[in-house]
């Protein structure tokens, strides 16, 4: 832009001797190219300030344009809803399910699906069990200050109340299970005793969710007994025997070997069940001599892992007490409600147990769930058989239910594995809320 304004600065006053000279030689023509030299001036001119006026044009470039913010995917319905590894309903699923209010990154708005980062891979899900989760602007935080203190009051008022009704229903709900009688937690009657880390991460085979070793003894209704080292549980031992006992490999460099001491010198232990966790190497463990139930668990395991060994513990009464123990004694049952059969099936599953699930239903026998290494082989309501007696038994929301130990059936009318029944479920029943 400067050589083109230094140009025009010297051009200038050539045209302007031109001219003067060209009018002293001959003033007739002189006129003639006076007006070519002049129109060319003025051309030139025009020109200068067409530059000079497209100067900010050239400066005011637009920026590009920002790319648009990620979108995500919010599941709408639920409790729980499959993600599929393919955008196929018959495709496979990932192990865990999502669950009703999660968000998703979107990769792919399509007419049927929504295709979402899931898990570090993609998957896809059905549009109508999600929604695109629009993301409002926040107003500014200035605009709030007078309302802050006023909002705080308000919700520390909802807070209090709401607790205490928490605390009004759920002293009553304890109350009306206490009269009853019919839990599983309560018919279990069963102790355990965790020494070393309780709060040690197990991983739930269903949901895939981390959950501390304690509470997963705690939901299956076993009481719970701490010792952060073996010294303190020593002291437990001889005062009371537990039914399962937790050990962790690094409590000491000699644990196994003063365990085995403990119970050598109390004969009251033969019956405990003996679990060793964070083994380096649990394989290779030869098996004890001295404590006659005993297992070994590695580093990381899940709550299945644990199941598969106490199962039989928590769903076996004491026997030997009396000679007159029926069935019934042997067995788990309680009285069913809205889901809790589901949980049922899901701790059957877990556990890899065998036997069969009665149902009754208005006094009366109802239907019948046979379970061999917690799959489904059989089940019959009488007027539904196989995957539609599962499912009609799923949905009851009142009777009783009652779990035999390895009863089998004699024939088998159910291939699905229970996982995949449960989830079939659970999406029926969302469906049939939407309707």
């Amino acid at each position: 832009m400067i050589k083109r304004t230094l140009r025009s600065i010297l051009i200038a006053p050539v045209f302007f001797l031109l001219i003067n000279s060209v009018s002293a030689y001959n003033s007739t023509s002189g006129f003639a190219v006076t007006g070519f030299l002049v129109s060319a001036a003025d051309s030139l001119a025009s020109q200068q300030k067409s530059i000079t006026e497209q100067k900010p044009g050239r400066q005011s470039r637009s920026l590009p344009e920002k790319e648009p913010p990620p979108r995500y995917v919010e599941i709408t319905r639920g409790p729980v809803v499959g993600v599929y590894k393919e955008m196929n309903p018959k495709s496979p699923v990932f192990e865990r399910m999502a669950r009703q209010g999660e968000r998703f990154r979107l990769l792919y708005d399509g007419v049927s699906w929504y295709q979402i980062i899931y898990q570090d891979s993609v998957g896809w899900i059905e549009k109508r069990y999600a929604k695109i989760y629009q993301q409002t602007k926040v107003d500014s935080i200035k605009e709030k200050l007078p309302f802050i203190g006023l909002l705080t009051l308000i919700g520390g008022i909802l807070a209090f109340v709401i607790l205490l009704l928490f605390i009004i229903l759920a002293g009553k709900s304890l109350v009306r299970k206490m009269k009853q009688g019919s839990s599983v937690k309560e018919q279990l009657g069963k102790s355990c005793l965790i020494v070393g880390d309780s709060a040690k991460e197990v991983s739930d085979a269903f949901t895939n969710e981390k959950k501390t070793l304690e509470k997963c003894f705690t939901e299956t209704g076993l009481e719970v007994v701490k010792a952060h080292e073996f010294n303190v549980a020593q002291n437990i031992l001889f005062q009371s025997v537990p039914d399962i006992m937790l050990v962790d490999w690094h409590d000491s460099p000699n644990i196994h070997q003063a365990v085995e001491r403990v119970f050598s010198h109390q004969v009251s232990l033969a019956k405990v069940l003996v679990i060793f966790y964070n083994v380096e190497d649990p394989i290779t463990q030869p098996k004890s001599t001295i404590i006659p139930q005993v297992h070994y668990l590695g580093a990381k395991f899940t709550d299945r892992d644990i199941f598969k060994v106490v199962t039989p513990i928590i769903l076996a009464h004491h026997e030997a007490t009396a000679t007159n123990h029926s069935t019934e004694s042997r067995a788990m049952e309680g009285a069913v409600s809205a889901g809790n059969l589901s949980e049922l099936m899901q701790f059957i599953e877990i556990g890899a147990k065998t036997g069969c699930l009665l149902i009754e239903h208005n006094r009366r026998p109802h239907g019948m769930v046979f379970f061999e290494n917690g799959a489904i082989t059989f089940a019959d309501t009488g007027s539904l058989k196989g995957k539609e007696a599962v499912l009609h038994i799923l949905s009851l929301q009142a009777g009783r239910f009652h779990f035999i130990l390895n009863k089998k059936p004699q024939s088998t009318n159910v291939t699905a594995p229970t996982i995949s029944l449960l989830m079939e479920w659970a999406q029926a029943k969302d469906e049939a809320s939407r309707d």
